[in-house]
């Protein structure tokens, strides 16, 4: 790396995860490159140091290809964090998530980048098939399009590594919460109104969790001490039960909420109405058949022993501060 103080490139860098990635690097004396896009809401990184590039993973083309060569020149570390979480095709999900990855890879690969780091998913991996938490020896199996193309481009980005000066790590986090994100807001909007919809099988599932603080400091460290072709899990080290997590929502907004159990075949229904819309609309749907089999899986819990072990990783943040921490930012920015 050139010195104490690294030239970075966050892809991703607005939006959740890398706008708290980008914090703690600026704060480290990083010179930090962020690659966005014209229509890309900046909000959570105005007053952070950072050097913005147009450009977009998921373009093809000439001077699309351009603009990515441009953000990687002179890295020392290129943090891929961009993605689509929920997309209204096959397509899109291997657009942004399998071939975006692979193009900004080759383009650090091409500019003699020496690290690459890639934030993929504990979707990539799959649910927990036995008792013990999924360590990263366990074979993997997606079940979501989603997972799949996190996976191809994990498989996408070592390829284009392979035979290069540029050393990729990967991180697969599971369920992700804190300040920013919109996911589990959804959850507390709904404690706070005093209702909290269940699945039925939600008293027997068990799930990892990560703050996204915690997440971001094991992002850092993979980058900087994981050997090359390095996988991570990063969790708060607990296995969760759903009761659990909705107790320390309803704790940090300050409600009891009533807890409602909705059978199985009716979540489903409503998976079906969901994807209906979505393919009258064109736009991707809160729910579908898929995110109902991943959401009621009774195992996706994930072992965080060998970022321990390798490069030092050790969470901070428990589920009831952190709950509390993420109510408090919702309520200042008018969440909820």
């Amino acid at each position: 790396m050139s010195g104490a103080s690294p030239s970075v490139l966050v892809t991703g860098g607005a939006g959740f995860v890398g706008s708290h990635l980008v914090d703690l690097l600026a704060a480290r004396g990083a010179r930090v490159r962020v690659l966005v896009r014209p229509t890309t809401d900046r909000r959570f990184l105005e007053g952070v140091a950072v050097e913005y590039v147009l450009g977009d993973v998921a373009d093809a083309g000439g001077s699309s290809d351009d603009a990515l060569a441009r953000a990687v020149e002179g890295c020392d570390i290129v943090y891929h964090v961009a993605g689509v979480v929920r997309a209204a095709s096959r397509d899109v999900y291997g657009r942004v998530n399998a071939e975006g990855a692979r193009r900004i890879a080759l383009a650090a690969a091409r500019a003699g980048v020496p690290r690459f780091l890639l934030v993929s998913s504990q979707a990539a991996a799959g649910p927990t098939p036995t008792a013990r938490p999924r360590d990263e020896s366990d074979p993997v199996s997606p079940v979501t399009t989603y997972g799949e193309s996190k996976l191809a481009g994990e498989r996408a980005v070592a390829e284009v590594a392979r035979g290069t000066r540029t050393e990729v790590v990967v991180v697969r986090p599971p369920a992700v919460y804190g300040p920013r994100d919109r996911a589990f807001l959804v959850l507390f909007r709904s404690v706070a109104m005093g209702l909290l919809p269940l699945h039925a099988g939600a008293k027997r599932q068990v799930f990892s969790l990560v703050h996204v603080r915690d997440l971001v400091r094991g992002i850092a460290l993979a980058a900087e001490r994981a050997p090359a072709g390095g996988v991570y899990f990063l969790t708060d080290g607990v296995e969760h039960a759903p009761l659990e997590v909705a107790d320390a929502i309803a704790g940090a907004v300050g409600r009891r909420p009533l807890r409602l159990f909705i059978p199985q075949a009716a979540v489903v229904a409503v998976a079906w109405a969901s994807e209906f819309l979505e393919k009258w609309t064109g736009r991707a749907g809160f729910l579908s058949r898929e995110r109902v089999a991943q959401w009621t899986a009774p195992r996706w819990t994930i072992s965080d022993a060998r970022a321990r072990r390798e490069i030092g990783y050790a969470p901070t943040w428990d589920v009831t501060s952190g709950m509390k921490e993420t109510a408090a930012w919702y309520r200042q920015a008018g969440w909820i």
